[in-house]
């Protein structure tokens, strides 16, 4: 509770340091799309996920949250409000089904990001019409040999990184520096 705001959080770090004789030149707060996971970033950083749609469409999209299909799937939907990645087994084609008619519901009615990907553990390939369907929809399948916890476990351990094509990350670190660090005074300590 004492630190909930950035001028006290500023003030305080800010005090600290001139006791040590140094200048804060800035603070930073969170922003949290600079955690955010996309498709892409899984692709690159589990190496052992295999793209099964055909199109690797919206590969850039960023996922809210990553839920687990181990449910009843009319119990699953209650999880879900758009951008999720979910993580459930490749022979859980009653979850599938729900959550792409959920999917295409929910992009019928104009969210366009209603579903970032599914993973499918346990090397099972769900029916072709399934398939079909994600890639209709622009929903992105995985298909890993990992079970279903191990590779959950795997994305919560992820370290995120912003990479070149991270356009919306790159133009938020640079308005939080531009707007929150003294880049004028760096620059002239730099002379």
């Amino acid at each position: 509770t004492l630190f909930r705001s950035i001028d006290k959080i500023t003030e305080v770090t800010g005090r600290g340091l001139k006791t040590l004789g140094l200048d804060l030149l800035g603070v930073i707060p969170y922003e949290p799309i600079l955690t955010t996971l996309t498709p892409r970033l899984l692709m690159d950083e589990l190496k052992n996920l295999e793209l099964i749609t055909e199109k690797g469409n919206n590969l850039e999209r960023t996922i809210s949250s990553v839920l687990v299909g181990a449910m009843k799937p009319h119990q699953a939907l209650n999880y879900f409000e758009g951008g999720e990645l979910l993580v459930t087994g490749g022979d859980r084609e009653d979850i599938l089904i729900a959550v792409l008619c959920w999917a295409a519901m929910s992009i019928k009615s104009g969210n366009k990001a209603a579903l970032s990907g599914i993973i499918l553990t346990g090397n099972s390939t769900p029916h072709n019409s399934i398939i079909n369907v994600a890639e209709k929809m622009g929903v992105n399948l995985f298909l890993t040999k990992d079970d279903t916890y191990t590779i959950v476990s795997r994305i919560k351990d992820l370290t995120v990184k912003i990479r070149p094509e991270d356009k919306a990350k790159i133009e938020a670190i640079s308005s939080l520096i531009g707007d929150n660090i003294d880049l004028d005074r760096i620059l002239n300590m730099l002379d």
